[in-house]
């Protein structure tokens, strides 16, 4: 049987999005931030759409590997500037260890330099946190349909 691609409203860009069918499963999130306001937007954000199902948030990259390991989630929405463990690393540790889960970076930062060290730490996307409606929005969709790894 064919996939039929249906229109889905999309509460995080308050826009129709083209979603097929067979994707329609919620996807599994977390979200990893040190910035406890920004986590908590975010998080309060996402969960108004219905794609999306943030099964935890962490704010420190340790906390990012237990979750990790621990869920198994689609996606990993990540911070690039944490301490200690930042997301470069992690994203880097995550496309190794657990290829199926696609991760997805996030900075204030937006240079050229920037996205492309996080296109080379493996990432699936970059967000810019001060588009990050209207860029997640996006990203969703080449999530949803895209085949899964691993």
């Amino acid at each position: 049987m064919a996939t039929v691609a249906e229109p889905v409203f999309s509460a995080v860009e308050a826009q129709p999005v083209s979603i097929p069918t067979s994707a329609r499963r919620r996807i599994r999130t977390v979200v990893v931030d040190d910035s406890e306001t920004f986590l908590q937007v975010v998080c309060e954000l996402l969960e108004l759409d219905p794609l999306v199902d943030v099964v935890a948030r962490a704010d420190r990259g340790g906390e990012a590997i237990e979750t990790v390991m621990r869920l198994k989630p689609d996606v990993v929405l990540m911070d690039v500037h944490m301490p200690y463990l930042d997301g470069l690393t992690l994203a880097w540790f995550f496309g190794r260890r657990f290829p199926s889960a696609r991760v997805v970076l996030m900075s204030t930062d937006n240079t050229p330099e920037l996205r492309a060290a996080c296109e080379d730490s493996g990432a699936m996307d970059f967000v810019h946190k001060e588009n990050f409606r209207q860029e997640f929005c996006a990203v969703l969709e080449r999530v949803t349909c895209e085949p899964e790894e691993g």
